[in-house]
């Protein structure tokens, strides 16, 4: 390619020659400049391709690198558990009074740092063995209650009653650990069924009337005593049910 490209060149600088001696010269100048472009262009076409240019570094750039997530220390992590394990107490004991607990099996700090549910064992709780703790991105404690049972304790059992009472009740924590799940299923199966109101008594028993007859369909356990009513009708209220007062009982209507 450099030998044809540096041949043209002399040939075309040969034919500019001729034409600057014989060609007349009102055109000489023309093609004089068209001719010595074109061996230019020859010339560049012939020596680029023989120079190579410094490949540029993938790095050339700068890209910041992202900050190494850094695990807590044994120190951090054992303070993280005790101040997690005094919420769990003191939201178990707001409805529970007596209550203690323990964790199943050793708590994974990260996992639940990403809302993911640990179980813990219950004791003094009634009705419940177990419960699982999670946490939401705000930092909301959720406990979720449960009792475990073999089949055999499951057929034929009658709940016995229970009329403990905390002498101090947080009636937000008694409504979302045990209020909530018991009203939410039951409103929502009397709602699908035609009714309109259910009544709660002093006990925490839940009794609709069916054929002018009251019929107790589920028991609240620690049932907050009645001068918590009025609180219970604010957290009512904000979910959605329609509460009050009338004869040392409370009536909840959607």
């Amino acid at each position: 390619m450099k030998s044809k490209g540096m041949l043209y060149v002399k040939i075309l600088a040969s034919a500019a020659i001729l034409l600057a001696i014989f060609f007349p010269e009102q055109y000489r100048r023309y093609a004089i400049t068209i001719i010595l472009s074109g061996a230019a262009v020859i010339l560049l076409v012939s020596i680029l391709p023989r120079i190579h240019l410094p490949k540029m570094s993938r790095n050339y750039f700068w890209t910041p690198r992202k900050a190494a997530k850094v695990p807590p220390s044994d120190d951090v992590r054992m303070a993280l558990l005790c101040q997690l394990s005094h919420r769990i107490t003191d939201k178990l004991r707001s409805a529970y009074a007596d209550a203690t607990w323990d964790w199943c099996k050793k708590p994974n700090l990260e996992r639940f740092l990403q809302g993911k549910a640990e179980r813990i064992q219950l004791t003094n709780v009634p009705e419940f063995t177990l419960a699982e703790v999670s946490m939401d991105t705000y930092g909301t404690l959720h406990l979720q209650l449960m009792k475990l049972k073999t089949f055999s304790e499951i057929v034929g059992q009658e709940p016995e009653p229970n009329d403990v009472r905390s002498t101090t009740v947080d009636c937000a924590a008694w409504y979302e650990l045990i209020g909530e799940s018991v009203l939410t299923g039951l409103v929502t199966d009397l709602n699908a069924r035609g009714y309109s109101k259910l009544t709660i008594r002093e006990d925490g028993s839940i009794v609709i009337m069916e054929q002018e007859k009251p019929v107790v369909k589920e028991t609240l356990e620690n049932f907050p005593a009645e001068n918590y009513w009025n609180e219970l009708i604010s957290i009512f209220t904000e979910n959605g049910l329609k509460a009050a007062i009338a004869e040392n009982t409370l009536e909840l209507s959607w």
